[in-house]
């Protein structure tokens, strides 16, 4: 994470606080903060990140979306589902109106962070209700994420 610290460090005093590359630095940094269980930085960050991405690209671009996903991760480690559930049903409203403009990746993983969520949050039902709206092949690919057997999905072990 140093690396990604002084990146951003960099980027923001060469290129400036919203230049396109600092602006990936600051999501990039959010993101390990997340991975390594650093909520609280991750948090900070993930917010300066959406909004600096809101003025600059607006919030219906792709990268925008994809900084408020990975906000949503956050809240949702911190057990704010309130928070998240807002922001995953506002980027999936958004992707489903710019459809043809996303990136696949965008397309095919927020509606399973809803499911994630819901079933987190206990709200089995609405968990439910979203894993209908899958196709037939991101159906197996939810249910085999959720009991962990994902290995599997991809062949391993190979002997």
């Amino acid at each position: 994470m140093p690396l990604l610290e002084e990146a951003l460090r960099l980027r923001k005093q060469k290129l400036g606080p919203d230049h396109h590359s600092t602006l990936n630095s600051l999501s990039q940094l959010a993101v390990a903060y997340h991975a390594a269980g650093r909520n609280a930085e991750a948090l900070a960050l993930g917010q300066e990140a959406l909004a600096a991405r809101r003025v600059k690209l607006g919030p219906d671009h792709a990268e925008t979306l994809i900084t408020q996903r990975n906000l949503a991760s956050v809240y949702m480690a911190r057990k704010d589902y309130a928070e998240a559930e807002r922001l995953l049903l506002d980027c999936q409203t958004r992707v489903e109106q710019n459809a043809p403009n996303m990136p696949r990746h965008l397309k095919e993983d927020t509606v399973p962070r809803l499911i994630r969520l819901y079933d987190h949050w206990g709200k089995h039902g609405e968990a439910e209700r979203w894993r209908q709206t899958l196709s037939p092949a991101a159906r197996l690919r939810e249910a085999l994420e959720r009991d962990a057997a994902w290995p599997l999905f991809w062949g391993w072990p190979r002997f």
